[in-house]
């Protein structure tokens, strides 16, 4: 193969600087131009995020079950009224709003659906999309095939398995899907339902338009509001009667709540043996450790032989000490006889010097020791009798606490008795009060009820008329299962989108001539292209045959 370059062609070529990338100095907005490039460059990403998206957007339209919308109409109507009433007429419209608010809030009152409930059930109520699957047969479309399918699948998705509806269910599905309007130019009340399947919901919402109805003519129908007074004013006479008994038994234990009293006694009676129990245990016990002690203070001797150093000075040291004082005293009585310089002076001050010396050598001598023998307490003994007598007074005192708390005790005992006897009395009278309360307030509400039953009547609150039975809904109102596909793909493309704008934000990398010439500043003449494997192998066959 021919040499078509020489080396020393070839080492320029080796030396020139590798130019590395390196991010720009300041932020600069993206291009159109390199958003695309972007976005091109990431294209096998965007379709895998769109294929995903779609996916799910179908697989959510599918597993949607159907849903089927039933609708009704109320009109309310004045009591008394029996001309035929126009739902479109607006006349005199005003005057009949409180008669629609008050239908309206009836048809929306708890009594009113735990009613509907009651009737038909929450296992009825919430009742699971489980579509019907068509069998095959010889005669049947390509669509049907296609179609068994998704219903097996919609089937399996909305399956609740062993799940039971509960009353708390069945409030939450209907107050969700249940829908009640008023036109504001008409008289008309307008209510629907909403569920999985046709003929459920026309049923749910026929069985709540009947209720409704009743419930209305049931909160709106006066009642004979004199004898609700008579039997609210015996209730309240028994009352009364239980109370003051109640009242008189507790004055006669006195007692201000006999149930506390009873569980403070009970408390009190615990507490009390408790305290009984552990006193009695506290002297058993200092009892056995008092006779230990004295046990073993008859083995420990009371005093114990010590023997000590005694040290005394030598007694020529006494003797010389006595000689110095009788010397000072002569040496003063001679200074205060004589003129100073006398002989005798002299000679006492010469013999005191000689005396001093002679102590001052025989003290430092040692002084002369011996062994002393004396008898002290033992110390082991004095402890233990410490002990003793501290065991002594202590098992007086908890023989004192506890006669003090063998009465506390009797007198709690006697306590709980009497409060015991009288507790089945207390009961009674309990359970009468009781009673009388509750019938009270029964009649309390009934006379509540009856009075607002009859302010209803004398303000002509009216009934409710149904005009619109429960339509049985032939179409399906929902899903919109392309509407969710397509959602789902755009979901998908703007989400990958989002994500390959983010990574061409931050990319650095050298792509093209353009971004080469905005990091170095210089203007690029030609570029090599990168070759794939397949095109290098031609290439490199290309060259074995041309250079021979």
């Amino acid at each position: 193969m021919p040499n078509l370059m020489s080396k020393n062609e070839l080492q320029p070529i080796t030396q020139l600087p590798i130019l590395q990338p390196r991010p720009p100095e300041k932020e600069k907005a993206l291009s159109l131009k390199q958003v695309l490039a972007g976005v091109f460059r990431g294209k096998l990403f965007l379709a895998t995020f769109m294929a995903l998206g779609t996916l799910i957007g179908a697989f959510v339209a599918i597993s949607t079950p159907n849903f089927y919308t039933s609708t009704g109409a109320f009109v309310a109507r004045n009591a008394g009224e029996t001309r035929s009433l126009n739902p479109l007429n607006i006349e005199n419209a005003p005057a009949r709003l409180h008669l629609q608010a008050n239908a309206q809030a009836l048809l929306y009152s708890d009594e009113l659906l735990l009613g509907v409930i009651n009737r038909l059930g929450p296992d009825t109520i919430v009742h699971p999309y489980q579509p019907t699957i068509p069998t095959p047969h010889p005669g049947e479309t390509l669509k049907d095939k296609i179609r068994r399918p998704i219903l097996k699948f919609q089937k399996w998705a909305n399956d609740p398995g062993d799940y039971r509806a509960t009353r708390a269910d069945a409030l939450l599905a209907l107050r969700s899907n249940l829908g009640v309007s008023m036109p504001r130019r008409s008289e008309l009340i307008n209510v629907s339902y909403t569920t999985n399947d046709p003929l459920l919901a026309r049923k749910i919402l026929m069985t709540y338009m009947e209720e409704a109805r009743k419930q209305h003519v049931k909160a709106y129908t006066d009642s004979d509001l004199e004898d609700v007074k008579k039997d609210y004013l015996k209730s309240k006479q028994r009352y009364k009667k239980a109370e003051l008994a109640y009242q008189q038994f507790l004055r006669n234990l006195n007692v201000q709540d006999f149930e506390e009293e009873l569980k403070q006694a009970q408390e009190e009676v615990r507490v009390m043996r408790t305290e009984e129990t552990r006193i009695r245990n506290k002297i058993e016990t200092s009892k056995i450790i008092l006779d230990t002690l004295r046990k073993r203070i008859q083995t420990i001797p009371q005093y114990s032989v010590v023997e000590e150093p005694i040290t005394e000075p030598r007694p020529k040291v006494l003797v010389l000490q006595t000689r110095i004082q009788e010397l000072e005293t002569a040496l003063e009585e001679a200074k205060s006889k004589f003129v100073p310089g006398n002989r005798e002076i002299k000679r006492l001050t010469a013999l005191l010097k000689a005396k001093n010396k002679e102590l001052e050598a025989e003290l430092k001598k040692d002084p002369l020791t011996h062994i002393q023998k004396r008898k002290v307490l033992n110390t082991d003994y004095s402890s233990t009798d410490a002990k003793i007598q501290d065991l002594k007074i202590d098992l007086e005192v908890a023989q004192n606490s506890l006669l003090q708390t063998r009465k506390q005790l009797d007198q709690a005992e006697k306590r709980l008795t009497r409060l015991l006897k009288q507790r089945e009395t207390f009961s009674q009278l309990k359970r009468k009060l009781n009673a009388a309360d509750r019938d009270l307030a029964m009649e309390e509400d009934r006379l509540a009820l009856a009075q607002k039953k009859a302010k209803a009547a004398l303000e002509g609150s009216g009934s409710l008329q149904i005009i619109a039975k429960a339509s049985l809904p032939i179409e399906k109102d929902g899903p919109a299962r392309a509407k969710m596909t397509i959602g789902g793909l755009l979901g998908g493309f703007f989400f990958a989108l989002v994500l390959l704008l983010l990574k061409t934000i931050t990319d650095t990398q050298v792509h093209d001539p353009e971004d080469l010439e905005d990091i170095e500043g210089v203007k690029v003449l030609a570029s090599v292209p990168k070759l794939k494997k397949r095109d290098m192998r031609r290439h490199q066959n290309l060259r074995i045959r041309t250079w021979g």
